[in-house]
C-alpha cells in the first residue's frame, strides 16, 4: 500500500511540475511578445558651464544703465539709432513730464496695494503660528486651582509655547522677450509691487530678467584690438573644449546666449530701489546698450534656478522658498549641441535596410531620485523643469501671465501653459473670460506651478480705489460710483489674498 501510494505521489508531484514550468513558459513569452524592443531609452543631464558670469549684478545693470534725467541731459545719441529723431522738442517735454507725473502716481497706488499685502501676510502668519502653539503644564501650582484640589487632578500651571515662523524668500524670474513689448511696462508694475512687499516685509528677495541680449557686451566693453583677439581666442577655446567633452555624452545645452538681469534685490539701499525703479518704467530703458527685449531663454533660465535655488536658501537660511514667474511662456527649446537631438524617432542603417527606431529622453534628478520625461518641445520642457524645480525644494511656485483680452493671445496662453491640452479651448477661453469679468484674472492649476494667475493687461492695476464723487451728481450716479468703487476693492483683494495664501 505504501509503495503504491507513493508512486501516487510521486507522479502528482510530476505533473504538477509540468503544469508550473509550461505556465512560466507561457507567461515568460507573453512578456516577450510585450516588451517594446524598438525603443530606445536616452538618458540626459543639463549643460551649465557658462563662458561668461550668467548674472549681471544690479549695481551693474544701476552703472550701464541711464537715468530720465541723464536721458534729457544726453545728445550724444546717434540720430539715426533715435527713433526720437523726427520728434519736435515740445512733444519730447510732454512725454517726459508725462512720464514722470505717471510714475508718482504709480508709488500713490502702489502703496496701498503694499499696505494690503502686508496687512494680509502678518495675520495669515500669526493665524498659522497660532494653529501650532502648544499647552503644556509647568510644575508650580495654579494657587487659583488650589480649592479644587479633591474634585480634580489638573490644578497644575499651564504655559502657551508658540512657534517662532518661518524665514521666507522669494525668487521673481522675469520675461525680458520681444513677445512680451505691449505688457511689459504693466508686468513691471507688478514686479515693482511685489518687491516693495518683500522690502516691507523684510523677505530676502531677487528679481531675475532672462535676456539673450546682453550676452554681446561681454565683446563690446573691450577697447583694444589686442583685448579682442584674446577675447576670441577664449571663446574659440572654451567652445572647442566643451565639445570634445561632450559629443560623445548625453548632455543638453541650457547654458548658451543667455543673463540675468538683477533688477532688485533686498540688499538695495532706498535711493538704489527707486532709482532702478523710475528707470525701467521710463520709456527709453530699453535704449541702453545690452537691455533691449530679445528671445525667449525661459527653459535657460529654470535650468539655473534648478542648479542655484540651494545655495540661495542656504545662504540666507530660508524655510519656506516661494519662485515665481512672470512671462507669456513660450521659451526657446532645449536641444544637444553635440549629439543626436530629442527627437521621437530616429533612422537606423544596416547595410541596405533603414529602420526607423522610436525613443524616448529622460532626465533623472539625483538627489529626488526622480525621473522625468523630457520631450523637444520649448513649452513642454517648461512644465517638466517647473515640476523639477517643485519636487526638489519643495518650495510655493507661482506664476503671473499678463495678457491681451484677445482670442488669439488666449490662444497662445493655452499652447504656452498647457501643451497636454486637448479639450475644447472654446470653452476653456469663455470660462477665463467669465473669471476676468467677476474676479479679474483667471487662476489655472495644471501648469507645473501651484497655481498661474492668468491676468487681462485691462485688469492690471491691483489698488485698493479711490472713492471720487462728482458733488454735482444724483443719486443714482452716486450709487454707480460706489458699486464701481466697492468692486475696485473686491477684484483687487481677491488676487492679494490667493497669492498671499501661497506665500505666507
Amino acid at each position: 500500500m505504501k509503495d503504491r501510494a507513493g508512486k501516487q505521489n510521486d507522479e502528482k508531484a510530476e505533473q504538477e511540475d509540468d503544469l508550473e514550468s509550461k505556465t512560466d513558459r507561457y507567461f515568460a513569452d507573453k512578456l516577450s511578445e510585450l516588451a517594446d524592443n524598438d525603443t530606445e531609452y536616452n538618458y540626459w543631464k543639463f549643460d551649465t558651464e557658462y563662458m561668461d558670469p550668467v548674472l549681471v549684478p544690479f549695481k551693474t545693470v544701476l552703472a550701464e544703465t541711464k537715468s530720465p534725467e541723464q536721458w534729457i541731459l544726453d545728445n550724444s545719441d546717434n540720430p539715426r539709432s533715435n527713433p526720437m529723431r523726427h520728434w519736435d522738442q515740445s512733444s519730447i517735454d510732454h512725454l517726459e513730464s508725462q512720464n514722470k507725473k505717471e510714475f508718482d502716481q504709480f508709488k500713490i497706488d502702489s502703496m496701498r496695494a503694499v499696505n494690503y499685502l502686508v496687512k494680509e501676510f502678518e495675520m495669515r502668519k500669526s493665524a498659522t503660528l497660532y494653529k501650532r502653539a502648544r499647552v503644556s503644564k509647568v510644575g508650580s501650582l495654579d494657587m487659583k486651582q488650589v480649592y479644587a484640589y479633591k474634585l480634580r487632578d489638573d490644578i497644575f500651571k499651564r504655559v502657551m509655547t508658540i512657534p517662532q515662523g518661518k524665514n521666507h524668500g522669494m525668487i521673481m524670474l522675469l520675461d525680458w522677450s520681444g513677445s512680451m513689448c505691449d505688457v511689459l511696462q504693466d508686468t513691471l508694475k507688478q514686479v515693482i509691487n511685489l518687491a516693495m512687499f518683500c522690502n516691507r516685509a523684510q523677505i530676502p528677495y531677487r528679481v531675475l530678467a532672462f535676456t539673450t541680449s546682453y550676452s554681446e557686451t561681454y565683446r563690446n566693453k573691450i577697447t583694444s584690438e589686442e583685448q579682442l583677439t584674446q577675447r576670441r581666442t577664449y571663446e574659440h577655446e572654451f567652445r572647442e573644449n566643451k565639445k570634445q567633452k561632450h559629443q560623445d555624452a548625453n548632455i543638453i545645452d541650457a547654458s548658451s546666449n543667455f543673463n540675468l538681469l538683477e533688477l532688485f534685490s533686498n540688499k538695495m539701499t532706498t535711493s538704489e530701489f527707486n532709482s532702478m525703479a523710475r528707470r525701467l518704467l521710463h520709456f527709453k530703458f530699453q535704449w541702453n546698450e545690452g537691455y533691449s527685449t530679445s528671445g525667449t531663454p525661459l527653459n535657460e533660465a529654470l535650468v539655473w534656478c534648478y542648479e542655484n535655488i540651494g545655495s540661495y536658501i542656504k545662504n540666507n537660511n530660508i524655510e519656506k522658498m516661494t519662485l515665481i514667474t512672470l512671462t507669456d511662456g513660450e521659451g526657446h527649446s532645449l536641444s544637444p549641441n553635440y549629439h543626436r537631438g530629442l527627437d521621437d524617432h530616429r533612422t537606423h542603417i544596416d547595410g541596405a535596410e533603414y529602420k526607423r527606431i522610436k525613443q524616448k529622453h529622460f532626465i533623472r534628478d539625483e538627489q529626488t531620485k526622480k525621473t522625468y520625461e523630457f520631450s523637444r518641445y520649448g513649452n513642454q520642457q517648461t512644465e517638466v523643469l517647473l515640476r523639477m524645480i517643485k519636487d526638489r525644494y519643495n518650495l510655493a511656485l507661482l506664476g503671473f501671465h499678463i495678457c491681451n483680452n484677445h482670442r488669439r493671445d488666449l490662444n497662445s496662453a493655452i499652447g504656452a501653459n498647457i501643451p497636454g491640452f486637448r479639450g475644447d479651448t472654446y470653452s476653456l477661453i469663455e470660462s477665463w473670460r467669465k473669471d476676468f469679468r467677476s474676479q479679474g484674472f483667471a487662476s489655472i492649476k495644471n501648469t507645473g506651478r501651484d497655481d498661474l494667475f492668468l491676468i487681462p493687461q485691462s485688469s492690471t492695476k491691483i489698488v485698493e480705489g479711490e472713492l471720487d464723487v462728482n458733488p454735482e451728481a444724483n443719486a443714482k450716479n452716486i450709487a454707480k460710483t460706489f458699486g464701481k468703487y466697492l468692486n475696485t476693492k473686491k477684484t483687487s483683494r481677491v488676487l492679494l489674498n490667493n497669492f498671499i495664501g501661497y506665500v505666507a
